[in-house]
């Protein structure tokens, strides 16, 4: 299989381009299609690349559910 075939056919690079799957505050964040948060960093913490970024400091104007 050739990494082009794995970039657009692995689940995990197809979630990780799809900012609507984001979770938390990353989420409901209006800069989430431009910032995506960390993904490396919210895996490494939460075990969840699709968790909100541990360290953002941003407050989004949206409510977290």
């Amino acid at each position: 299989m050739a990494f082009h075939d794995i970039w657009e056919q692995a689940e995990v690079f197809t979630n990780l381009r799809d900012p609507e799957l984001l979770e938390g505050k990353c989420g409901v964040c209006e800069f989430k299609q431009v910032c995506l948060g960390c993904r490396a960093r919210a895996f490494g913490i939460t075990h969840n690349y699709l968790a909100e970024e541990p360290f953002c400091i941003y407050e989004p104007r949206a409510p977290v559910n």
